[in-house]
């Protein structure tokens, strides 16, 4: 159908009126009925799915079942909240205080540990690069036998292993700490 033919049968069906007899029966019965407000069982059609069906339409007709919907609605809102509390930190871990505290905290002292041996490696680099450029200079002052006294007075005697053992507690605490 083209758009034409649709315009043409809308058109059609604009004309047609309904018959005089079926206008004159509609307005007689519509004049003739009372202007009242219809109960539901009418709107229903209580004889067609039964007279005990309109009662069964509305729980909260008694008094009874309405108290115990809400009973039920209650205890059903407050399973949820049980089960949602109980559950969320095996589906939801980052509802878990607690275990977000600790892995925190372990986070923390791993960067702690990881920062104290940039600097131990950076103290150390520094210190290799100067001898380096002292080993590998044309100016042999380094091997000046006054110079080299004088800078084994700087250094520190071995460690013992008691000092070692003493060290490995001062670290040890400030993991802990």
């Amino acid at each position: 159908m083209t758009e034409r033919d649709i315009k043409n049968t809308l058109k059609e069906f604009k004309n047609i009126v309904p018959t005089e007899s079926f206008a004159r029966r509609l307005r007689m019965e519509l004049l003739s009925k009372e202007n009242r407000v219809r109960p539901v069982a009418e709107l229903v059609n209580v004889h067609a799915i039964g007279p005990g069906a309109v009662r069964s339409l509305s729980p909260f007709a008694r008094p009874m079942n309405a108290l115990a919907f809400a009973v039920a609605g209650i205890l059903v809102i407050m399973g949820v909240y049980t089960i949602t509390r109980e559950l969320s930190p095996l589906f939801l871990p980052g509802l878990n205080q607690r275990a977000m505290s600790a892995e925190a905290a372990a986070i923390e002292r791993e960067i702690d540990i990881q920062l104290s041996h940039i600097d131990y490696f950076q103290q150390t680099s520094t210190e290799s690069s100067v001898a380096l450029k002292q080993v590998t200079e044309k100016n042999l002052d380094h091997l000046n036998e006054a110079l080299i006294k004088n800078e084994a007075a700087s250094f520190e005697e071995p460690a013992t292993p008691e000092s070692i053992d003493a060290q490995l507690d001062e670290m040890l605490k400030a993991v802990i700490e």
